[in-house]
């Protein structure tokens, strides 16, 4: 997780001591192609970067009783979703899907 944290485009910079302490409280979470890392709505309660491969940022658009994924926008490997966490209410506005 270390190397993830230290080249993650938003901690770039940080000292060897804070991607440490970062490591210390963050984990790994692995997704299979179709997976939600989080959902619209939910408690917004972790930032998560990127390792490898693409997440999804989504909004469920419902169209005559059928919910499809609309997305935003598309991040891969280094950069970091769920900035929901970093502000109130704390809740996800959009959903993530790898």
């Amino acid at each position: 997780m270390h190397d993830q944290i230290r080249t993650a485009e938003l901690f770039k910079g940080l000292s060897a001591g804070s991607v440490q302490r970062l490591a210390a409280i963050g984990r790994s979470t692995t997704l299979r192609t179709g997976d939600y890392l989080f959902l619209l709505g939910d408690a917004a309660q972790y930032l998560s970067v990127v390792a490898s491969g693409q997440v999804d940022l989504c909004f469920p658009f419902s169209l005559g009783g059928v919910v499809k994924d609309i997305t935003v926008e598309s991040v891969g490997p280094g950069k970091t979703v769920g900035w929901s966490a970093l502000v109130k209410p704390f809740r996800f506005t959009l959903s993530a899907r790898a």
